[in-house]
């Protein structure tokens, strides 16, 4: 069994938890009385439900889900992202997932302001062929997503951030996915140029989940300010 490595610790920024979780990581892991934060992990590795009982078949350093992101995070491909200094590990990998984040955000920021009326001179039917570079894109952040997750995935696993940009990321796929099949398939009022209601609808909420995305995406590089601000 691999150690959990400094950044789970350091993750907690000074917060005391369980010492069989860091098993003596950094000094400041120390038996300490149940924090907020540390109950959220709990929960979020399925070692308690949410009325704070502990899952007594579950519970331990040895739970399943500690084991698989301590393997992820151990293996040679994470530590190659993680430690390498070549440009192509974490600094390539963050870049490809910033340009694949771009394509995905414009595009649909392009599709979304044009059936809320902006751009009008902008043909809907020249639209239809943008959802395919959202799935382009959207590629490109899913493979250099996993690369950048499982070079920290103790951290990231149990980060309210992170998991509020994936349920944004994936909210905001759902929602492209009906804008297409939902409006962008009825060629009579996308050849006539006829905006419906639910258009708009879908519109301001595949906005509202994309810029969520990013906001979310953005937070999960200060961890600490996160807690701070939201006490969890």
């Amino acid at each position: 069994m691999h150690t959990l490595p400094w950044r789970f610790a350091q993750f907690h920024h000074r917060r005391k938890v369980p010492l069989h979780w860091c098993r003596g990581v950094t000094p400041e892991c120390t038996s300490a009385q149940p924090l907020r934060h540390q109950q959220w992990q709990q929960i979020l590795l399925g070692l308690r439900d949410f009325r704070g009982q502990t899952v007594g078949a579950r519970k331990g350093a040895a739970h399943w889900g500690i084991i698989v992101l301590e393997a992820l995070e151990n293996n040679d491909l994470a530590a190659w992202v993680r430690e390498s200094p070549s440009v192509f590990a974490y600094t390539g990998v963050l870049t490809v997932h910033a340009i694949g984040l771009a394509i995905v955000v414009g595009v649909n920021t392009l599709i979304s302001f044009r059936l809320l009326g902006f751009a009008k001179g902008l043909p809907l039917t020249a639209l239809r062929s943008t959802f395919g570079a959202v799935w382009f894109g959207f590629t490109i952040n899913a493979v250099s997503g996993v690369l950048l997750f499982i070079a920290e995935a103790t951290k990231m696993a149990v980060m309210p951030a992170f998991i509020g940009k994936m349920s944004f990321v994936a909210l905001g796929m759902v929602v492209n996915h009906f804008m297409k099949s939902r409006y962008f398939s009825d060629t009579k009022s996308v050849q006539a140029g006829v905006v419906t209601p639910l258009a708009r609808k879908l519109a301001w909420v595949n906005l509202v989940c994309w810029y969520l995305a990013l906001i979310t995406g953005r937070l999960t590089g200060y961890p600490d300010l996160v807690t701070s601000w939201f006490h969890i």
